[in-house]
């Protein structure tokens, strides 16, 4: 007799199985098959019925494959993949990454990004030419400045012109580098690739 070993999917079946001849056991063996590759080709159905016809059920795979095109991004907070769910190879991308709105800033604050272009950096050491334009005034009596100023002439004072003599200030920060990140939330984000 044949019978199918271990069926897990209805494809698993052979449709000329059982023959006529079998014995009422072996036509139990089958009835059991059956049941089992039903059970492993639809897994979550449960305890409700499938009431779709075939062109419906064909035309949501259509509709998936419309609403989700190659070049998708799905974003997540779990940590499974798409392609187990929807149509498609979907591959995980941007990791360390923040995303921005392709196209020109409306109120001309930012660069224009071109599709697909990346740039920025975790962090950042500011350049002579970065800092905000500012003075250093250092203060009367400060290290390498003093103001000679005309007096009356007595102990300590110079008579005359008032003279500067300029100096050096004190030299203030480290030179380290900043994060330069905004506040942020992790999650997957996942690319339909194909």
């Amino acid at each position: 007799m044949g019978l199918e070993t271990n069926p897990l999917f209805i494809d698993d079946l052979n449709s000329a199985w059982p023959l006529g001849t079998e014995s009422q056991r072996q036509g139990d063996d089958h009835l059991r098959n059956i049941k089992q590759a039903v059970q492993g080709s639809f897994p979550n159905l449960g305890n409700e019925a499938v009431t779709a016809t075939a062109a419906e059920l064909n035309a949501t795979v259509t509709s998936w494959e419309s609403a989700f095109p190659v070049g998708t991004i799905y974003l997540t907070m779990g940590t499974h993949n798409p392609s187990t769910f929807l149509p498609g190879t979907w591959g995980i991308i941007s990791e360390g990454r923040f995303l921005v709105g392709v196209g020109a800033d409306p109120d001309g604050d930012a660069p224009a990004y071109s599709l697909g272009s990346t740039g920025g950096e975790t962090e950042h050491t500011l350049t002579e030419a970065e800092m905000p334009a500012h003075v250093h005034q250092p203060g009367e009596g400060g290290a390498g400045f003093h103001i000679y100023k005309p007096g009356s002439g007595g102990s300590g004072h110079q008579t005359g012109t008032t003279t500067t003599t300029a100096g050096s200030t004190d030299s203030r920060g480290s030179g380290q580098s900043h994060e330069n990140r905004p506040a942020y939330l992790a999650c997957a984000i996942w690319q339909r690739l194909s």
